[in-house]
This record gives C-alpha cells, sequence and structure tokens, in this order.
C-alpha cells in the first residue's frame, strides 16, 4: 500500500483534515489523486458526461497509452463499456487514438461543461444543501424546544421526565 493511499484511508475513517498535501480540490479514485479544479461540473449524472467516463477520462492521465483491454481491466468494467466511453470522450476532445492505443485529450472541460449546460451546476447544488442543512437544524431546534426536559439518573438509569406518565398516551378504547 502507498504512503498516499494509506493516509486516505485514514481520512477517511477520521472527520480531520488530510495529513498531507492534498486539497478539496482533488478526488481520489481508481488508486490515483486527480485535480478537479477546472470543469469538475462536466462529469455530472444529470446532463454531463457522467461518473463511468470521468473514471475513463482520470484513468488515461496515468500512462501515456492505454489499449481497451487494459483500461476495463484497471476499471473493472466491461470493454465495451470502455469502447463506448472512450468514443464519447473522443467525440468531446477529451481522449485521443492512436492505432489501438488510447491517450488523454487536451479538450476544454471548462468550455464543454459550459457547451453542455452544466457549469456551475456543483456549486448550486452545494449551496442547495448548504440551505437544506440550516433549515434542517431549524426544524430540529424547534422540535427540541418543544419536547419536554427528559434527564437520566446516572446511579438508576431511570429516566427523570418534567411531566407525569400517569396518564396513558392514548386514550383507552370503551
Amino acid at each position: 500500500m502507498t504512503v498516499r493511499r494509506s493516509l486516505l484511508i485514514g481520512f477517511i475513517h477520521s472527520k480531520n483534515k488530510p495529513p498531507h498535501p492534498f486539497t478539496d480540490k482533488e478526488c481520489f479514485v481508481s488508486g490515483h489523486f486527480l485535480d478537479l479544479s477546472a470543469g469538475e461540473d462536466l462529469w455530472c449524472s444529470r446532463g454531463g458526461l457522467g461518473k463511468a467516463a470521468w473514471r475513463v477520462w482520470s484513468t488515461l492521465g496515468l500512462e501515456a497509452c492505454w489499449t481497451v483491454r487494459q483500461l476495463s481491466g484497471r476499471l473493472k468494467m466491461k470493454p465495451s463499456s470502455a469502447r463506448r466511453y472512450l468514443r464519447v470522450l473522443e467525440r468531446v476532445g477529451l481522449a485521443c487514438r492512436k492505432g489501438r492505443s488510447w491517450y488523454r485529450g487536451d479538450g476544454d472541460r471548462e468550455e464543454l461543461a459550459r457547451t453542455l449546460g452544466v457549469l456551475g451546476v456543483g456549486a448550486r447544488r452545494r449551496a442547495q444543501h448548504e440551505l437544506d442543512r440550516r433549515a434542517f437544524k431549524a426544524m430540529q431546534a424547534r422540535n427540541a424546544a418543544s419536547l419536554p426536559d427528559v434527564g437520566v439518573d446516572l446511579e438508576t438509569g431511570e429516566l427523570i421526565a418534567s411531566f407525569s406518565l400517569s396518564k396513558p398516551i392514548r386514550p383507552e378504547r370503551p
């Protein structure tokens, strides 16, 4: 196991920042780190090229050239799927073919995301997620304020409530 991978595993299982110089604009996939700072919206699933195309494209950058068989073996996908994504990437300029070998193209990811209409989708999703989190926390605070105070007796473990449990919670049926 490489040092970076072992550090990443430690990062996944802790809530701390990673102890190595990998920033929030990088991502770990297929056994390597990838910079996502430009054109990350291109890989979104709705309207973008999708996660599988991103996996293929990111793997193309590891070595000079890949055959379909090597790529499909590395990514654990069917050769027909790898070939399909390579053709999609070739069509948009992100992959190039030399004989039977494929390598990463020099297409502009940000411009392609703009063309597909997905530029800024990640920022909008993050902003919506933050709004949803704040609304949920406010709802939790309102609900917590309406609940009766309940404590636990540390010696016996019994619940100590500020309300009486002598009345039944539901009215009994006649």
